[in-house]
């Protein structure tokens, strides 16, 4: 049940995105949404402070000038997660701390029951100055679900099943039914594999438990070949959300939805569902 929704606060239309879809999901599920301000001190005093002897004043004072900044950054774009949550009607929690951003959102991750992201955040904002792929590293701790989004935010309505039968993805599907729930949703599910017997076994099986947990319209697709390429000549501009597997593989079906996750992250195309 979804109870407590964390976005970490940046500057990039991709967090504004991620407010836009958990307060969506927060007012479906009455749920609250906490908003993470992270002030970036470890990597400020890394880019900005480093000074040769004598030249240490200097590099104080960039730092204290490169924090303000900084904080003045937060002040600015509070208002704005306040209105988006306000608009939706949502209750909001913020939380402005000061640390390594990835460390303060791993720790914050552990009191809630979902992470939503932008697909390229801005966690650094206060030392790098494009969205970055941060993603990648927030996966590799986390183990709260994350559901990362496009620059526009998706409605959740259409949903694309990557599985394979393995521990990963069968966890994010469990996750996805127990956070925010396949009730009313039209799924498609999409098995990868040059062994039909065993491929159509897990399509029935997780048809059935689909269609336990409420699924509107299902959809099963048994395929061949390099599953990148299925899903995007096949589902790229039919579904707002992919389930998968972190690292997920299955020799027997010699299905690595690894790769299709960071295909799918690379591009940003559309929102992406995962679970450790």
């Amino acid at each position: 049940m979804l109870r407590r929704i964390l976005v970490p606060l940046d500057p990039s239309v991709y967090s504004q995105s991620a407010m836009e879809t958990a307060c969506m999901l927060a007012r479906r599920w009455q749920a609250e949404v906490s908003v993470l301000a992270a002030l970036d001190q470890p990597g400020i005093e890394r880019t900005v402070g480093g000074a040769p002897a004598g030249a240490i004043y200097y590099a104080e004072k960039a730092v204290e000038h490169a924090m303000d900044e900084a904080r003045r950054t937060i002040m600015d774009l509070l208002p704005k997660f306040r209105g988006i949550a306000s608009r939706y009607g949502v209750a909001v929690k913020e939380r402005e701390l000061t640390g390594d951003p990835e460390d303060l959102l791993f720790e914050e991750s552990k009191y809630h029951d979902l992470l939503v992201m932008g697909l390229r955040s801005s966690l650094h904002f206060a030392t790098e100055d494009e969205p970055d792929k941060g993603l990648h590293e927030v996966l590799r701790h986390i183990l709260t679900p994350v559901l990362a989004v496009p620059q526009k935010p998706p409605e959740i309505r259409r949903v694309l099943v990557a599985y394979d039968g393995s521990l990963p993805a069968s966890r994010s599907l469990q996750r996805f039914a127990q956070v925010i729930g396949f009730q009313g949703l039209e799924v498609s599910v999409l098995t990868v594999t040059e062994e039909a017997e065993k491929g159509q076994q897990l399509l029935a099986r997780t048809e059935e438990y689909l269609r336990a947990h409420g699924a509107r319209s299902l959809e099963t697709v048994l395929a061949q070949g390099d599953v990148k390429e299925i899903v995007e000549s096949r589902f790229g501009n039919r579904v707002d959300v992919v389930v998968l597997g972190v690292h997920s593989k299955l020799p027997v079906l010699d299905f690595l939805v690894g790769s299709l996750t960071k295909r799918l992250i690379d591009r940003a195309e559309v929102a992406v569902f995962l679970a450790q």
